[in-house]
């Protein structure tokens, strides 16, 4: 069985390389083992990609590659936020709001995401998880008038470390 993946080094690889030293360095925890970690930050943070290929080699190396074909697709349009928050329990910092579409490019043979219209990101600090949830909900109804759309609800949700917020700037 593999291992488990480590919570702790799972966190730090969303970090910024500076944030890491700070919190994990000699000020820090002092956990920070310099190249090891480096590795590490790097697995946890291309983990998807990394078993995608390493899934992909297997099938070729035994034969049992599906058959690909390609469709036109039909287009789809859906709501994305991304949440500046440290994890899932702790305080949300900001809060960024955006629908996409996704279309059959013929030129290029492929899908092509674009942003239709997005709302700034806004600080959330101090709000109510009822505040931000109306604030979210009407951010829909407004992005589902502009676009003509029925949009309801958000279908991917990102989390980012709130030192990457895009208002403060740091």
């Amino acid at each position: 069985m593999p291992k488990t993946a480590s919570e702790k080094c799972r966190l730090c690889a969303k970090l910024d390389f500076s944030d890491v030293l700070l919190k994990h360095g000699p000020q820090g925890t002092n956990c920070f083992e310099g190249e090891p970690c480096h590795k590490r930050r790097t697995y946890y943070g291309k983990r998807a990609r990394y078993n995608k290929s390493r899934r992909e080699k297997y099938r070729q190396k035994t034969g049992k590659s599906p058959q690909t074909i390609q469709v036109p697709l039909p287009k789809t349009t859906w709501a994305e936020v991304t949440f500046y928050r440290e994890t899932k329990n702790s305080p949300t910092h900001a809060i960024a709001l955006e629908v996409r579409r996704s279309e059959w490019d013929d030129k290029q043979q492929k899908m092509v995401e674009r942003v239709l219209v997005n709302h700034p990101p806004f600080h959330a600090k101090g709000m109510t998880e009822a505040i931000v949830g109306k604030a979210m909900r009407d951010a829909l109804l407004k992005f589902n008038e502009v676009l003509g759309t029925r949009l309801t609800k958000y279908e991917i949700l990102n989390e980012r470390h709130p030192s990457l917020c895009p208002i403060c700037g740091r």
